[in-house]
């Protein structure tokens, strides 16, 4: 294997991870904050007697692929910037109702335009083409790194160390 290989993947990565492409100017907001505001937004509290809290703790949770902790702190840090209020459920004291304040909405909705902006620009320049590659490599990509991490996790639910195992799996070309 080229030994640059391993370095220039690792330095893509970090730069993918720096790209904010829906990042306004003087906006202290990360990706997954923006997530969070539009699920808040597609999803706002319904007063009906059927209704549950407009936002799941666990759907964001599986859907950003972090830890309860970590959406806790996500929806703390928004509440603290003024972008979303919280009050506890009359219906069910375990539960919260969650809504965007005006400058939430106002953010969300300012931050979207220029995501799709951005992204439009970006697939213009790209070219659709390639575009399509990309997003087909891509998910091969992620297929094969969650095919690994979970060969990876089973070996060693069984004892056997899961990196010799992964190692040995087959090429895919």
């Amino acid at each position: 294997m080229n030994p640059n290989l391993k370095k220039e993947f690792v330095n893509l990565m970090f730069r993918l991870k720096k790209i904010r492409i829906a990042q306004l100017p003087g906006v202290n907001l990360h990706m997954g904050e923006l997530f969070v505001m539009r699920k808040i937004a597609a999803h706002p509290f319904n007063s009906d007697a059927n209704s549950e809290a407009n936002v799941d703790m666990t759907d964001i949770q599986n859907s950003l692929c972090v830890t309860k902790p970590a959406v806790s702190q996500m929806f703390n840090a928004l509440e603290k910037k003024g972008y979303i209020s919280r009050e506890i459920d009359p219906r069910d004291r375990r539960r919260f109702i969650t809504n965007l304040t005006p400058a939430g909405e106002q953010i969300t909705v300012a931050m979207k335009e220029h995501a799709d902006k951005a992204i439009t620009q970006t697939i213009a320049r790209f070219g659709e083409e390639n575009m399509t590659q990309l997003i087909n490599l891509f998910n091969q990509f992620i297929d094969i790194i969650e095919d690994a991490q979970n060969e990876f996790l089973s070996a060693e639910a069984e004892g056997v160390d899961g990196i010799d195992k992964v190692e040995g799996a087959e090429s895919h070309d």
